[in-house]
């Protein structure tokens, strides 16, 4: 099965990630908490501040929890989003 590309760490991942686990009832504090990794911590690999093995694993299975297809849907319609907006901009 072909892997898609993991999207660029940053707010519109972490809001896609965020938007995705609310769509499962899921709370990103109890995800943290069944893990033994604070929420903070989270968020500093979401937004790409911190870029190691273990935090790109823990991202990976965030992604994977939120509901992989969502969370790149999500994330998607926010670039599609901004291209739009440059497109009207650049004109």
């Amino acid at each position: 099965m072909k892997r898609t590309p993991d999207p660029a760490a940053g707010e519109w991942l972490h809001q896609a990630i965020m938007g995705a686990l609310k769509g499962r009832g899921i709370k990103l504090e109890e995800w943290c908490k069944d893990r033994g990794i604070s929420s903070t911590t989270v968020r500093t690999y979401t937004y790409g501040l911190n870029a190691g093995p273990r935090s790109k694993k823990t991202l990976d299975k965030l992604i994977d929890d939120a509901g992989r297809d969502v969370v790149l849907s999500l994330y998607s319609y926010r670039l599609l989003q901004q291209a739009e907006e440059f497109n009207r901009w650049a004109a």
